[in-house]
């Protein structure tokens, strides 16, 4: 069975190109490219903290430019 941040760290990497990654999408990324089954409310979650880390990371790479 995957973890939640097992999860999260495979969608940082989609995210940091497709930021507007639905949770439909993401299962099927993970379903596609992991030959992992999971249930929509945990993709949901990590889709969420996910969206946060790579936000996050882009605001501390800002805030060296400034």
């Amino acid at each position: 069975m995957a973890s939640r941040s097992w999860i999260t760290s495979k969608l940082v990497k989609r995210l940091v190109t497709q930021l507007q990654l639905s949770p439909k999408k993401a299962l099927k990324h993970v379903k596609e490219d992991y030959n992992v089954h999971i249930h929509y409310k945990i993709i949901s979650r990590a889709l969420k903290t996910a969206r946060e880390e790579v936000i996050e990371n882009k605001k501390e790479q800002f805030r060296k430019f400034s």
